[in-house]
């Protein structure tokens, strides 16, 4: 039924587990154990799904062993959305700044703070997009510091054993698979030894969480793995990505609603924003006051790096413009400030 040459007691269990759950086996025959001392191959591993999901599922073996006996089992649902793309991000490690400055036009304000935002943006843009490159958006797979050419052949001695096993499977050759096994094992626990004492005789009080974190993904080999493909919500399988973003903000939406709140405090809350908001004041208070130049460079020099909005335009690209530019901005939040108008551009994530 699933790839065994025989048949015992637990296989009849199995089967019989099978026809009363109504549930769906995904082996394909294939081979999934080696056995170490005889060096058979067996399908002693199982995927088991629900009839509800297991059409949307890909079930297959690997082509090689790993460093187990067992044949790694790859099940996963096929995306709809082939050729996934990253965000085309800014390489600001190879930014030309002398350039970016220079390619600065100076953008026409009228006093519509929607206009002012979206000329003082598209500048930016179009003097970034002749200075900085961007990466291709091609989704690449995860790499690791400790992979060296070394390692690079000995696994690919270990898979060229295997394969010689499986077509003349003889007692010389699984002793030539084992042996080319423990040395590509061997050599992959020393590099990742020392790669990680490399990563953590550099680290310092002064390191930053983000390089942290960057460093640890690196060694672990993480990578992109595209955007969501497929939603379960209540009984419905969602792929569409307009049905998966909505489905998205009704849970969101759901998580963060008052009636999560008890009847008391809702009533309080209800009281408390009914009651008009006094906008007015007769004194020169501080925090009415337009924005400093002082405040604004103090603001900037704060910021953390963070991911870009709808206009990609990140903290590094405002703090590395001109001084005048920067009087040109300052101007700009002032009017947002004493005309009390929010450009809705600068609301969207």
């Amino acid at each position: 039924m699933w790839g065994c040459n025989r048949r015992d007691a637990q296989g009849s269990s199995i089967e019989t587990l099978l026809e009363d759950d109504g549930l769906v086996l995904l082996n394909s025959g294939d081979p999934t154990h080696l056995a170490a001392r005889s060096g058979a191959l067996t399908a002693v591993d199982l995927s088991i799904a629900s009839p509800s999901i297991a059409p949307r599922l890909s079930s297959s073996t690997a082509e090689h062993l790993s460093f187990s006996d067992h044949v790694p089992i790859i099940v996963s649902i096929p995306s709809q959305t082939e050729n996934h793309e990253t965000p085309r991000k800014w390489i600001l490690e190879k930014a030309d700044w002398t350039r970016f400055a220079l390619r600065l036009r100076k953008p026409t304000f009228n006093g519509d703070v929607e206009h002012d935002a979206a000329a003082f943006t598209c500048a930016i843009q179009r003097a970034a997009e002749e200075s900085i490159p961007r990466s291709s958006g091609r989704v690449r797979t995860g790499s690791v510091p400790w992979w060296n050419p070394e390692i690079e052949a000995a696994v690919k001695a270990k898979k060229t054993a295997y394969n010689r096993f499986k077509n003349l499977s003889t007692p010389e050759r699984l002793l030539e698979f084992k042996k080319a096994r423990a040395k590509a094992r061997r050599l992959m626990l020393a590099a990742k030894r020392d790669s990680w004492k490399n990563v953590v005789s550099s680290l310092t009080g002064k390191t930053s969480p983000v390089e942290l974190w960057r460093k640890i993904g690196a060694i672990k080999g993480a990578g992109y793995y595209g955007p969501v493909s497929e939603i379960l919500e209540g009984d419905h399988s969602l792929i569409n990505r307009e049905d998966i973003a909505e489905a998205l903000g009704r849970h969101f939406e759901c998580t963060s609603s008052s009636q999560n709140y008890d009847g008391v405090f809702r009533q309080n809350k209800t009281n408390r924003e009914s009651a008009p908001l006094k906008f007015t004041s007769e004194g020169e208070l501080s925090y009415n006051l337009p924005f400093t130049m002082t405040e604004l460079r103090e603001s900037l020099k704060s910021a953390k790096p963070s991911a870009a909005g709808h206009d990609d335009v990140r903290y590094e690209l405002v703090k590395h413009l001109p001084d005048e530019w920067f009087r040109i901005l300052l101007e700009l939040y002032n009017n947002v400030w004493s005309s009390g108008t929010f450009p809705p551009s600068l609301k969207r994530p």
